[in-house]
């Protein structure tokens, strides 16, 4: 563990969608429009008020031409299954 930085800074999926988009400088709307689907999906994904499902986690990583981990974050063997970055 680096010296400042906290223990549980597990960024939620709606988090790192956003850090993305807005690095690709693209608006909600335009990545909306690029993978077939409304601005208000986009806000609701990035507020955390829905998730979408993998295929779209796909088109999104296509989209924005990065990679799944990057989107959905890492995925870690836990007792009873796997844990990635949704809650």
């Amino acid at each position: 563990m680096k010296g400042s930085e906290p223990r549980n800074t597990q960024r939620s999926f709606g988090d790192r969608l956003r850090e993305v988009r807005v690095n690709q400088n693209l608006s909600q709307t335009e990545l909306a429009g690029k993978i077939g689907r409304k601005q208000t999906d986009l806000s609701n994904w990035e507020c955390g008020r829905s998730e979408p499902d993998l295929n779209t986690v796909k088109a999104l990583a296509a989209a924005l031409e990065c990679d799944l981990v990057e989107l959905i974050g890492t995925i870690t063997k836990r007792k009873g299954g796997l844990r990635d970055g949704f809650p």
